[in-house]
């Protein structure tokens, strides 16, 4: 069997003054030769590549205040892989307990760039949001702001991401953080932080917004405010009863969580003192997954810098 490409075009002219008569004409191409067709930016070669420069690590600076020592410097999404990292002995999954805490600082960010990852990784299976792994982004933001996202993906390449309102200032002032993964936590004996909540999610429960549930809330209790609603529905997605899957613009989708019983496996992120919590979607504790660092990732993807101590 040739291998390659082979196309067959028919094209069709229909005159406008005949309309009854057309001419066909069929081309067969199987590209044994160059078929000479006209080309436009098909084949470039760079002769002056834009480059970055990865520069991050290990540094003796003291951005921190805890004296002399600390990891940071400027980190650039890129599809090329780069991280600074502590191997762990005995890979981790999902099914065994791992957290980290710390300190962090992030300088002056470009405007709306992403910036990179904080976490447990595979060093070998990269790519966008890398396989086995469980860690905070952080994205900048318009005004010198930056953003928090947490995601985790198993080992083949399943997953889920949370995108909480925390954000941190881009301009050097020092935080404090803690990621933890407690596998034996469930969301079934969990109890709702309003009882009344859970009726007003329609049948199905799914992709529902935050006005539509309002609307319903105050037909019964019209002191209850938007405000008041999202904290009730922050409360119950900690709690892994509704999932808060959409938060990308300036509005919440949520979806009713219909099988609690089956959702084991929570991953705890807390900032500056502030938790938010999610789960592992079912079934995906069970995958296969290879944790075998620690430490600091870029996004694997097309451009910007951030630099954090």
């Amino acid at each position: 069997m040739k291998s390659g490409i082979s196309a067959v075009l028919i094209l069709a002219f229909c005159s406008s003054m005949f309309a009854q008569s057309r001419d066909i004409k069929i081309i067969t191409e199987n590209f044994d030769e160059d078929p000479g067709w006209e080309n436009y930016n098909n084949r470039v070669e760079c002769s002056d590549c834009p480059g970055i420069t990865q520069d991050f690590g290990w540094s003796a600076t003291n951005n921190n205040g805890d004296g002399s020592g600390e990891i940071g410097g400027t980190i650039w999404r890129s599809t090329t892989p780069a991280y600074y990292a502590m191997p762990i002995g005995k890979p981790l999954t999902f099914k065994d307990k791992f957290s980290a805490s710390g300190k962090i600082s992030v300088k002056e960010t470009p405007k709306e760039s992403i910036g990179f990852y904080l976490g447990f990784f595979n060093a070998e299976r990269q790519g966008w949001r890398v396989w086995s792994s469980c860690g905070a982004r952080i994205s900048a933001m318009k005004g010198g702001r930056a953003k928090w996202h947490l995601d985790y993906k198993t080992g083949q390449a399943a997953g889920a991401i949370l995108n909480p309102d925390l954000e941190i200032p881009g301009d050097g002032s020092v935080h404090t953080w803690e990621l933890k993964y407690e596998p034996d936590v469930s969301v079934a004996d969990n109890e709702w932080p309003d009882p009344r909540l859970k009726s007003y999610f329609p049948p199905g429960g799914r992709n529902i917004h935050t006005d539509s549930i309002l609307v319903r809330f105050k037909k019964d209790d019209p002191s209850m405010t938007k405000e008041k609603l999202l904290e009730l529905l922050f409360a119950a997605r900690d709690k892994g009863l509704v999932d808060d899957w959409y938060r990308k613009g300036l509005y919440h989708l949520w979806d009713l969580e219909l099988e609690p019983e089956k959702i084991k496996g929570r991953i705890t992120f807390t900032f500056d003192g502030e938790s938010v919590s999610y789960f592992l979607i079912p079934g995906h504790q069970d995958h296969p997954a290879t944790i075998d660092r620690f430490g600091i990732w870029n996004m694997q993807i097309y451009t910007g810098s951030m630099e954090f101590y």
